[in-house]
């Protein structure tokens, strides 16, 4: 097994209209030997709370080379029990 280190960090912005800007980072290091080259993934995004959810739109950014796609798209529903 390939020992690797993952440093990530993230930001969170309030906006008018309960409206939160994210931002995040991570780097995957000493990946070398299992994927070739370091990663590096960055992510944008807007959250909102509403009543009955929490609705989020997101896009990632995944810098590597074997990926046939480095950026995706994700709508997020959620809800607290």
């Amino acid at each position: 097994a390939y020992e690797t280190t993952y440093v990530a960090g993230a930001y969170s912005h309030g906006l008018p209209n309960d409206i939160s800007l994210d931002l995040s980072a991570g780097y995957l290091m000493d990946a070398k030997d299992t994927w070739g080259d370091d990663i590096l993934d960055l992510g944008v995004g807007v959250s909102k709370s509403l009543d009955v959810v929490d609705v989020a739109l997101k896009a990632t950014y995944v810098d590597y080379d074997f990926a046939e796609d480095d950026t995706l798209v994700f709508v997020e529903v959620s809800k607290e029990f």
